[in-house]
């Protein structure tokens, strides 16, 4: 299905949902989750294989830390809104000894707008079960660094930053527990589906091409199981 006819789809549905919203009330989650992030690890653990030096994976994109600040209008059986959400996660290649440095860092970054509605499903003892899908769009910055230093002469010191788009759905289930009338504590489990994932590229027409572990049409795939706990609060 061409892009603007996602486009299309989501504009209707979000158009037909608001007009029923009520009043909208600001806020921000935060917590620490995961993804998947096949492609990515897949490329990284590649270089494992065909680096010289004996380098070990120190780290391969881990869970990390999000925010996701959002406008949320409630009704008595579902809620809607939309949020933006900013993921941070990396990996890394290293040795060093006497002898010199060898390593290769990737860092991805994403901005992420996305329109959500929510089904209130239960609750029990203020234990709030809910179901929410998100539709959006994910804005993907990745930084790969390469260095090697011999003694104290240094080969290689290199930077390569690429972006691409992703489109996306994200269904999941939500459990929340308020503290009091503004604070509430979150849990979050559901799978993160890429409809679209644009190729990442540093320039118009310029793809991916790092030296020796890197193939044109490479993307970043947030695809897979997900889950996270956090703190909610009403601003």
């Amino acid at each position: 299905m061409k892009l603007h006819k996602y486009f299309f789809m989501l504009l209707v549905f979000v158009t037909a949902t608001i007009p029923h919203a009520r009043a909208w009330e600001p806020g921000v989650s935060t917590g620490f989750a995961t993804y998947k992030m096949t492609n990515l690890k897949s490329i990284m653990e590649g270089i494992g294989m065909q680096n010289p030096y004996g380098a070990v994976l120190v780290t391969n994109f881990p869970g990390f830390v999000y925010m996701q600040p959002y406008l949320i209008s409630k009704t008595d059986d579902y809620n809607t809104g939309f949020s933006l959400s900013f993921n941070n996660t990396g990996s890394r290649w290293s040795i060093r000894d006497y002898s010199g440095e060898f390593k290769i860092d990737a860092h991805v970054k994403t901005f992420a707008p996305a329109y959500f509605y929510e089904w209130k499903l239960f609750e029990f003892n203020r234990f709030e079960l809910g179901f929410r899908a998100d539709v959006g769009l994910a804005y993907n910055s990745v930084r790969f660094e390469e260095y090697f230093r011999l003694d104290q002469t240094v080969y290689e010191d290199a930077e390569y930053k690429f972006r691409s788009l992703n489109i996306f759905l994200a269904p999941q289930f939500n459990l929340r527990y308020p503290l009091n009338s503004r604070v509430s504590l979150v849990g979050f489990a559901g799978y993160h589906a890429d409809l679209i994932r644009g190729v990442m590229v540093n320039k118009p027409g310029e793809f991916l091409s790092l030296n020796y572990f890197f193939y044109e049409g490479d993307t970043v795939d947030w695809s897979g199981l997900r889950a996270g706990v956090g703190v909610e609060v009403k601003l």
